[in-house]
């Protein structure tokens, strides 16, 4: 999934919008583990 995700210096793409339980994960929070009940919605979301 990351291809789709990550451009090629490993940025996340401005177009995919991820969410964790309803809130938005920012670029340093992308390294955050997720834990059993969370949800993760991924969102294409073009500007």
């Amino acid at each position: 999934m990351r291809r789709w995700t990550y451009d090629k210096e490993g940025k996340p793409l401005l177009l995919i919008r991820f969410l964790i339980n309803g809130k938005k994960v920012r670029g340093d929070q992308f390294a955050r583990r997720l834990r059993d009940g969370d949800q993760l919605m991924i969102f294409f979301a073009p500007s």
